[in-house]
């Protein structure tokens, strides 16, 4: 069973700019208020993008 609320898909996408724009990890945590589990699950779809 899957107990997550609804992807906010907006700021989602938002996220996924800023990955790719190259800014570090703490830096879209800083802005955005997400958790790092959530940057973590985002940044494996962001082809080149290393997930440490």
């Amino acid at each position: 069973m899957d107990f997550r609320r609804p992807e906010d898909e907006e700021r989602n996408a938002g996220i996924v700019k800023m990955l790719e724009s190259g800014l570090s990890w703490n830096t879209i945590v800083a802005a955005t208020g997400c958790s790092r589990s959530t940057l973590a699950r985002l940044a494996k779809g962001v082809s080149g993008q290393v997930v440490s």
